[in-house]
């Protein structure tokens, strides 16, 4: 007996370090094998990582120097109901693949709209009165079909449908390798010491929201009280537009399939 218990003990003995290194490996390979699974399954990287991703272009939110103000501010803004709220999301008037860039949040009535962030006023539009869209039956014609064979709405379009606007340049105060711009579209009483060269700040008032008429580009349906969807009043329609190398880059690109209404509730404030 004393034969066997000397046998089985040297047997013990006689594992090497490597064996049990080895084991700890398989261990820990197995672990984090566990670990990994768990958390792709329950978070999404993209929308949980990226301000925007195209190619090999990219901002993280944690790479964000300042987050972004509301621009009715957060006490009266409304959270978001419908993804279409959100950039990287469709037009209600446009054909399924012109791609939303701009952000459209629902505001208490008769809120003042304030600037993002700190920056210079670049341009302004105050007096826009005609509305071509509906005035020239021919130039609404050549819009749609134009839009349709381009799959996507250009710049200088949308520029026309901004109607009263304020765009301001942030620089580099968002992120230190983008330079970040905003534009706040259909607004009225713009007040007349925001202008080209004027230096904004989070309390500088840039106007209010224009309820009057039909404008595309700020559209917003939602259920009411009936759970019937109509058009929202009091939308605030705001486009944030990354540069780098003469390339522009917008919140949401390249993460259209992974969009929630709260994909970006963590970069304001």
């Amino acid at each position: 007996m004393k034969k066997i218990n000397i046998i089985i003990l040297f047997m013990l003995l006689s594992c090497t370090d490597s064996d049990i290194k080895k084991n700890k490996k398989d261990n820990a390979i197995n672990n984090s094998n566990s670990i990994s699974i768990e958390v792709d399954k329950d978070i999404d990287l993209s929308t949980e990582m990226y301000v925007f991703k195209k190619n090999d272009i990219s901002l993280l939110k944690n790479q964000l120097r300042n987050k972004l103000k509301y621009p009715c501010s957060a006490e009266k803004t409304r959270k978001i109901e419908n993804i279409n709220q959100l950039p990287g999301s469709n037009y209600y008037f446009f054909n399924d693949g012109t791609i939303k860039k701009s952000f459209t949040l629902k505001c208490d009535e008769e809120s003042i709209i304030y600037p993002i962030g700190m920056g210079i006023v670049i341009d302004v539009e105050r007096n826009r009165v005609e509305d071509i869209w509906t005035q020239d039956k021919k130039f609404k014609h050549y819009f749609d079909r134009m839009i349709s064979e381009l799959g996507y709405l250009p710049n200088d379009f949308k520029r026309i449908l901004h109607k009263n606007y304020v765009m301001i340049d942030h620089g580099y105060y968002f992120s230190e390798n983008f330079r970040a711009l905003s534009i706040y579209t259909n607004l009225k009483n713009i007040p007349e010491n925001v202008k080209v060269g004027f230096e904004a700040t989070m309390l500088t008032e840039l106007g209010f929201i224009d309820n009057e008429g039909i404008d595309l580009l700020s559209t917003t349906l939602l259920n009411n009280e009936d759970n019937k969807l109509e058009v929202q009043k009091d939308i605030i329609n705001f486009e944030i537009i990354f540069e780098k190398d003469e390339q522009h880059y917008f919140i949401g690109e390249g993460l259209t399939e992974q969009l929630n209404v709260k994909s970006f509730d963590d970069i304001f404030e």
